[in-house]
Formats: C-alpha cells, sequence, structure tokens
C-alpha cells in the first residue's frame, strides 16, 4: 500500500504576516510593511525545545500540546479542533487496524514549499 498524489493531505509550513511597525527579532531590524514568513514546520522540530529527536513524531513527548502547527491567539486556526478530532481517531483505527504497520522504502516529498507533504510513502501492512 502507498500514500500517491492527489490523495495525501497537505500541511500548511508557512504563515505569512505583514509588519505593522518596525521591530527587531534576534538582533534584525525589520521595517513596518515588510512582508515575514514564519516556518511552523521548523519551530516543530526545535531541537533545543523538543530534543534531539524532534524530527521524529513521537506521540507520547511531555510537550507535544505545545507545538505551533494550528497557529495561535487571533491567528488560531479555525479547522484546527476538527483536524486534532480527524489526526486521533484516523491514527488509532490505523494502529487498531494494522498492528503491524511499518514504512517500506524511501519517503517521496512533493517539493512544494508552503503545502509541504509526501508525495509516496510505502508502508506494509
Amino acid at each position: 500500500m502507498e500514500l500517491t498524489e492527489p490523495q495525501h493531505a497537505l500541511v500548511v509550513h508557512l504563515a505569512r504576516r505583514i509588519t505593522l511597525h518596525p521591530l527587531l527579532m534576534a538582533e534584525l531590524a525589520i521595517p513596518a510593511g515588510s512582508v515575514v514568513l514564519a516556518s511552523l514546520a521548523g519551530a516543530n522540530r526545535d531541537e533545543e525545545f523538543w530534543a534531539p529527536d524532534a524530527g521524529r513524531l513521537r506521540l507520547d513527548r511531555e510537550n507535544a500540546r505545545r507545538h505551533v502547527s494550528f497557529g495561535g491567539g487571533a491567528h488560531y486556526c479555525i479547522g484546527g479542533g476538527l483536524a486534532r478530532i480527524q489526526g486521533r481517531i484516523a491514527i488509532r483505527e490505523l494502529v487498531r487496524s494494522f498492528p503491524d504497520l511499518e514504512q517500506a522504502g524511501e519517503v517521496r516529498w512533493n517539493g512544494l514549499l508552503s503545502l509541504w507533504g509526501p508525495a509516496r510513502l510505502p508502508v506494509r501492512i
């Protein structure tokens, strides 16, 4: 079985904002009216925050709910709650239905910048 385009889900990995006033971030001056891209994927893989295995899926992380995948505050994803429920059900049923599921080859990524995801994900069931 393998996940192939276009059936797979794509994940937004960048958030775009425009600065309303000048700001200083990590000694970098950003003028008002600048377009700023925040890498959600990068933040969710920060080894200083998540541990050296930050790039691995670990559902048992103590701080797992502190990810930035759905944004925050006024910019919180309107579908975030539904996505959490769907993910919980999908993972539970996948593991229940295929307890010996394992990756069976290299993942091929789609190469998209903002809607990044796997184009090919071979698994063995």
